[in-house]
């Protein structure tokens, strides 16, 4: 058990089965957090809403769950490890601070709504995505590059709607 005299040594995520599912307790104070090595997987709405201004992801992590991240509103860049094949639907929407994220080449699924209403100003898509889901960079009012791979078969409705 946590006291106040040993908080800092006591982990704030809730993390079952390499799975991060959330933070433990009053989260109000909990600003920067550090993903441990080994996790594989960030549960649906893990981090929904925090006060959060930055994540660090570790390369073990596959998958990133639906809403994980959204309306995190201070989250200004993010770096997605290179083994991450999964993100789910709306995980940072919302996030209007967000103005950069580098996408790795491992992935191959991006939710709808992924990245709708940031800040994003540029997109390098990699050549493993070969579908591009409805909603993923709308409302992206800053969005004034993108690069899309080769591989590319469809792009889902209003992808890019401004």
């Amino acid at each position: 058990m946590c006291s106040r005299h040993v908080k800092r040594f006591c982990s704030v995520l809730i993390i079952e089965n390499r799975t991060v599912i959330g933070i433990r307790g009053d989260s109000s104070d909990v600003v920067n957090v550090v993903i441990p090595a080994g996790v594989l997987h960030i549960g649906d709405t893990a981090f929904h809403g925090k006060r959060l201004t930055s994540v660090t992801l570790p390369d073990s992590l596959i998958s990133v769950g639906h809403r994980a991240f959204a309306s995190c509103k201070g989250i200004a860049s993010v770096t997605l490890p290179d083994s991450l094949t999964s993100v789910g639907y709306s995980v940072f929407e919302s996030c209007t601070a967000l103005t950069s994220v580098t996408i790795p080449n491992a992935l191959t699924s991006i939710g709808d709504g992924a990245f709708m209403r940031t800040a994003i100003v540029s997109v390098t898509l990699p050549d493993s995505l070969t579908h591009v889901c409805p909603y993923v960079f709308s409302y992206c009012k800053a969005l004034a590059f993108l690069t899309l791979p080769d591989s590319l078969i469809s792009v889902g409705d209003r992808a890019f709607f401004m």
